[in-house]
């Protein structure tokens, strides 16, 4: 029978691997960088960075809020039609109670 891999011993390899991956291209670039920005292209590229992150999480606080909003509603308005039906309950049980008494229909 085939030994499993043990998922602690897999976690463990692909954490060493991306550590290994991470810091070898970090060496890389500082050594031998593809581009030669200027201070105002950096400032620029952290800037178009932290705008696109902001718009991300904005996005994702408006749509949990509008999901939320949209499950408040719903449980809104199934209480007020619960309240609706039982109100007329009431009406009918008051109605019947007021004007069919025993014994109007007997002469």
């Amino acid at each position: 029978m085939r030994d499993r891999v043990q998922p602690r011993k897999l976690v463990l390899a692909f954490f060493g691997f991306g550590l290994f991956l991470s810091c070898s291209t970090s060496v890389w670039g500082l050594v031998s960088s593809l581009f030669k920005l200027n201070e105002n292209q950096i400032l620029y590229l952290f800037s178009t960075s932290a705008q696109v992150l902001a718009g991300i999480y904005g996005l994702t606080l408006t749509g949990f809020i509008v999901s939320r909003h949209r499950k408040l509603v719903a449980q809104f308005w199934m209480s007020v039609d619960n309240a609706i039906h039982l109100s007329r309950h009431r009406v009918v049980l008051a109605y019947s109670t007021v004007f069919l008494r025993p014994g109007d229909g007997e002469r």
